[in-house]
């Protein structure tokens, strides 16, 4: 008999992205993130825009992506702009990741006064002691579903199943539960 338990993980969230660019190179998604700790860019912008990579700077990334990232250095006081007149100037931690990627932190965006006004899907931000009210995009983003697999057999072995958590059937009738 097989038995298959299907875990939601958090349910789909919003993503805010903005349209901004870096020197020439124009992000068409730079993503908005509350839970970031510190900006963040991919390799590859920093290749596109021939912006020097400091390696002797790291920051630890461990628990902070779903997939294995590394942290290649930083990049100093990177101008991002989002309009005629509203640049800011930060340092991004670099890592190596497929796409480009951009993240902004609500800590950056804090230094320049920001409001998110979802309902009107504007940013607002204050530069230069000017207000701007650039155009966001929301992305609904789907998390995977994660199956676990269970098997009871009365009598097995661990051959008899492969990555699923096998439970057997004793005498007593008690549950045993052993991972594979």
């Amino acid at each position: 008999m097989e038995i298959n338990f299907i875990q939601k993980k958090k349910p789909a969230t919003d993503v805010v992205t903005v349209k901004c660019k870096i020197k020439r190179l124009v992000i068409s998604a730079g993503t908005v993130d509350p839970d970031a700790n510190f900006p963040i860019m991919s390799e590859d912008i920093t290749k596109r825009s021939k912006l020097e990579i400091d390696t002797k700077e790291k920051h630890d990334l461990r628990g902070i992506a779903t997939t294995p990232t590394k942290s290649l250095g930083i990049v100093r006081n990177v101008p991002v702009n989002f309009a005629s007149g509203c640049t800011i100037y930060t340092d991004f931690a670099v890592v190596k990741y497929p796409k480009l990627m951009l993240i902004l932190p609500n800590t950056l965006l804090d230094k320049y006064n920001y409001d998110l006004l979802v309902s009107k899907r504007k940013l607002r931000l204050e530069c230069n002691g000017k207000e701007f009210f650039i155009p966001i995009n929301m992305h609904k983003v789907k998390n995977k579903l994660k199956v676990n697999c269970a098997n009871i057999i009365p009598e097995c072995d661990a051959s008899s199943t492969s990555d699923c958590i096998l439970q057997d059937l004793s005498q007593d009738d008690s549950l045993k539960k052993s991972e594979l």
